[in-house]
């Protein structure tokens, strides 16, 4: 990590995470950073036992714990969409789905019930 991004990690200005994280980000208003535990351990520094961060792959690969995302079930409440984007109302963010194993669950699910 260079010593500018170490400066900006110190000081809370930092974030790292994956693309649903960056998404949920823009689409609470900078409100939740937050991910699921699926896309934690896609990471490589997500201790899938202990269900945390791993203090040792977080320091081989440089990367302080508090610029990681705070990690929820998948069905969890991860705040509203910003009315500023344009919908007038805020939409709550009860889950999401980012991988196809995922996909094809709900395709499944959905099967079953019809």
């Amino acid at each position: 990590m260079s010593k500018g991004a170490k400066k900006l990690a110190s000081s809370d200005k930092l974030c790292f995470g994956t693309i649903e994280t960056w998404l949920i980000w823009k689409l609470t208003g900078g409100r939740t950073w937050a991910t699921d535990y699926s896309c934690a351990s896609s990471t490589g520094i997500f201790d899938i036992w202990k269900c945390s961060w791993c203090p040792i792959m977080t320091y081989i690969f440089s990367n302080p714990i508090n610029i990681l995302p705070e990690v929820r079930d998948s069905n969890a409440y991860f705040g509203e969409i910003d009315k500023s984007l344009g919908f007038g109302f805020s939409i709550p963010i009860t889950g999401f789905s980012v991988t196809n194993k995922h996909q094809f669950l709900v395709i499944c699910c959905l099967m079953w019930v019809i």
